[in-house]
């Protein structure tokens, strides 16, 4: 799939770049390298439809990556800007059609121990039929706007100017489809997801 071949390609530059740039860093950018944030990690997620009317039998499960990048401040709190990118089969729209789920996101980073951190922030991308042998049909394609909430925990933490923990996330997103009546997407949806990668 070209997406997860395109996510896959900007994850490994982003870690070629940014590992070198470790190993080098001077006085200018200690201060900037220790306090990045940068998240890679596989994802698991699934997405059904939420309080609707208009698709109550939407129901999606896929796997995919994310990428999220920011700043942690040693009071705490921080920011992380990042996509992700899940695909999978639905099994109400049209049964066994793969469909991507791609958004972007920015949150507020919250560590509430040196081992748990909560984000918080909004998303929006496009969740729609994708990669099957026919025609999508247009009625299967929906914005998504919303909501999120995410819940990490690190293992292994370490004082590595590389890689500074192994973590899981737990994340749940509640979105907005805009479209008409006609649509066959769901106007709302509820995503759980589960991540598994590392901070470095």
């Amino acid at each position: 799939m070209r997406q997860q071949q395109a996510l896959a390609t900007l994850i490994l530059a982003v870690g070629l770049l940014v590992m070198p740039a470790r190993a080098s860093a001077g006085p200018a950018s200690r201060w900037f390298l220790e306090h990045l944030a940068l998240d890679v990690a596989a994802v698991t997620a699934w997405r059904v439809a939420w309080a609707d009317e208009r698709n109550p039998g939407f129901n999606m499960i896929g796997g995919g990556g994310e990428l999220h990048f920011g700043l942690e401040f040693d009071s705490g709190v921080g920011f992380l800007l990042g996509t992700r990118a899940v695909f999978g089969p639905n099994r109400s729209v049209v049964e066994g059609q793969p469909y991507g789920d791609v958004t972007g996101q920015a949150m507020l980073l919250f560590r509430v121990t040196d081992w748990v951190r909560v984000a918080a922030g909004a998303s929006g991308g496009r969740l729609w039929q994708c990669c099957g042998s026919g025609v999508a049909d247009p009625r299967t394609d929906a914005a998504i706007l919303g909501g999120l909430l995410r819940i990490g925990i690190d293992f292994y933490p370490r004082q590595s100017n590389i890689l500074k923990a192994l973590s899981l996330w737990l994340r749940v997103d509640i979105d907005g489809h805009p479209g008409g009546s006609e649509s066959l997407m769901p106007s709302t949806s509820l995503s759980v997801a589960g991540s598994f990668g590392i901070r470095i």
